[in-house]
């Protein structure tokens, strides 16, 4: 319900298309005309969200309404897996206040200052997913940590991959943190057989370098 009334409430309200938001409209059309990204293209960013976003304007067409049903998308994906994560301390109620708080603050914040820096039509579509890659990648590690499953774990690879391929030089310290808790994991199991699932820690650093 909060999601949807702020939606409405600031329509048409986020971020300086012109000054701003415009590199993210730009670099996406300039990859539909056939041009390369970073030879013939500058990106400060991972080539993700870029190749997603001509990917979303070849389906629903070159325009900025296309850019806004992304971050619509991404936020709406943001609170799913917020909740989730806040789930694994809080109750239910606490939960729905972290979502409520995210929404009203970061989502859909509307200031003088922090119109360019919402969810719906951000100063960075890279930076928004990456959060959302690393928010997910960590979901998925909290429930290997308690569950112990390989397959967990794999999908932490996966996600945090996506991570690397959008912002690279954010999700390096996420990553490194990661290691760390990873290690001691392993050690307080103290178990040989689960060194093999070290293997996935640099999943994502392969794939990002390739």
């Amino acid at each position: 319900t909060c999601f949807i009334y702020l939606l409405y409430a600031t329509w048409l309200q986020w971020g300086h298309p012109i000054a701003d938001t415009f590199r993210e409209f730009w670099v996406s059309l300039q990859l539909l005309k056939g041009k390369i990204l970073y030879k013939e293209i500058f990106y400060e960013y991972g080539f993700f969200p870029p190749y997603f976003i001509a990917f979303l304007f070849s389906i629903f067409g070159v325009h900025i309404m296309t850019l806004v049903g992304c971050g619509i998308g991404i936020a709406f994906l943001f609170i799913v897996i917020l909740y989730k994560l806040s789930r694994f301390f809080l109750d239910e109620s606490i939960s729905c206040l972290v979502v409520v708080t995210f929404l009203l603050v970061f989502a859909f914040g509307y200031d003088n200052y922090s119109d360019i820096f919402n969810f719906i039509l951000p100063y960075s579509f890279a930076s928004i997913f990456c959060l959302l890659f690393i928010s997910s990648a960590l979901y998925y590690f909290i429930k290997f940590i308690l569950y112990e499953r390989e397959k967990y774990f794999f999908l932490w690879s996966v996600l945090l991959s996506f991570a690397f391929l959008s912002r690279i030089e954010m999700t390096l310290l996420v990553w490194g943190g990661f290691v760390a808790v990873f290690g001691l994991f392993i050690f307080k199991n103290n178990n040989k057989r689960k060194w093999k699932w070290i293997i996935y820690l640099f999943i994502p650093l392969v794939v990002c370098f390739l």
